[in-house]
């Protein structure tokens, strides 16, 4: 036999192998820490994803009220200075009109943030339920020519060729 066939069949056996025994072993042992790794790492980056999102948003919303709310400072002052009734009751009305747009700034934050930690919640349990449901033990198969595959694809995991060492 020629050592290109022998190192061949020595590659398919080890294909073989590999598919039949060793990576059950890795679904059973290594996959549950991977699986509780790639949790762990997905819940870090979501969180502060999140947080920095929220709080961009909240800086936005609070620069927005403070706008606001100095306006409506502005108004009661232009109030308080105003040379008849009916101006110091329109700069009033201003101020007014201001102090609730503040308030609606102040209010959107608290929706926000409840929206945020809705969609947070709602796209963990999505990741969760996916990574779960992964049939990891038989993503991977023997392929055509001693090839590793997907499972239903046709991707090869080419492992690097057997090469023989000449001295």
């Amino acid at each position: 036999m020629s050592t290109a066939k022998a190192s061949t069949l020595i590659y398919k056996q080890f294909v073989n192998l590999f598919v039949k025994t060793v990576w059950p072993w890795i679904v059973i042992t290594i996959w549950p820490i991977l699986q509780d790794m790639i949790i762990e790492i997905s819940k870090n980056v979501a969180t502060t994803s999140q947080e920095k999102l929220y709080e961009w948003l909240k800086s936005r919303n609070l620069a927005k009220a403070d706008t606001a709310q100095k306006e409506a400072y502005e108004a009661e002052a232009r109030s308080a200075s105003a040379t008849s009734n009916a101006e110091a009751e329109k700069q009033r009305a201003v101020a007014e009109v201001w102090r609730q747009v503040a308030e609606q700034f102040r209010q959107e934050n608290e929706v926000l943030k409840v929206k945020l930690d809705e969609v947070a919640s709602k796209s963990a349990s999505e990741f969760r339920s996916a990574l779960d449901n992964l049939d990891v033990k038989h993503l991977i198969e023997e392929g055509k020519d001693a090839t590793l595959q997907l499972q239903g694809s046709q991707t090869a995991l080419r492992l690097p060729s057997p090469t023989l060492k000449e001295e």
